[in-house]
């Protein structure tokens, strides 16, 4: 974040457990930064908040990596207990709707990526940004959900769902879904080949 240039580089990533309860900022004035947030195992980032957005040029990207994903309703703040040494449940690979939602805000594109599957439960993912922005999903495995929606107030917002990215086996398949562009692209593919 600086009065010119391109926002920069946040690169957060650990094996076992990436727990991140404040903000992160790679804003730039002429294009926006990178921000990645990955583990290899437990995932808690409730309450982040992400700025890779820009006054003018390309938006910049959020991306959350994990072994699987599953995108909830919520926008609960996390905090560490006091006083005590954090040990966290090991199992648990939610990201919220409303972390997403607020990334979109700062005019944040946003890439999920998954070493197996991605899912969408009750989430109701909101762009609301004048800017043009993008979702991306990458899965090696399926992308699934029920009963959610993503949609833009703004800007256009790209969606593109690619399952079994690395050819695997893998689909796309939702139920009770309501995908709204605003004059973007949607698409969904597989094997990483969107033709």
């Amino acid at each position: 974040t600086g009065s010119s240039g391109i926002g920069g580089s946040i690169r957060l990533y650990a094996g076992d457990a990436l727990v991140v309860y404040g903000d992160l900022s790679a804003r730039g004035v002429d294009g926006g930064g990178s921000i990645y947030t990955g583990t290899g195992g437990y995932l808690d980032l409730n309450g982040i908040g992400i700025d890779a957005g820009t006054q003018a040029g390309d938006a910049g990207i959020w991306t959350i990596s994990a072994p699987s994903l599953v995108v909830v309703n919520g926008d609960e703040q996390g905090s560490l207990p006091a006083g005590s040494y954090y040990v966290p449940p090991l199992t648990t690979r939610n990201i919220q709707d409303g972390d997403i939602n607020n990334a979109f805000a700062t005019g944040t594109n946003v890439v999920l990526q998954s070493a197996d599957y991605v899912q969408f439960d009750d989430a109701q993912i909101v762009a609301d940004n004048a800017s043009a922005l993008s979702l991306v999903v990458n899965a090696e495995g399926a992308i699934f959900g029920n009963d959610f929606s993503i949609g833009s107030l703004g800007g256009s917002l790209d969606m593109a769902f690619n399952a079994n990215a690395s050819g695997g086996d893998g689909a796309i398949f939702f139920s009770d879904a309501t995908l709204s562009s605003n004059g973007g692209n949607i698409a969904m593919y597989g094997d990483s080949d969107p033709v």
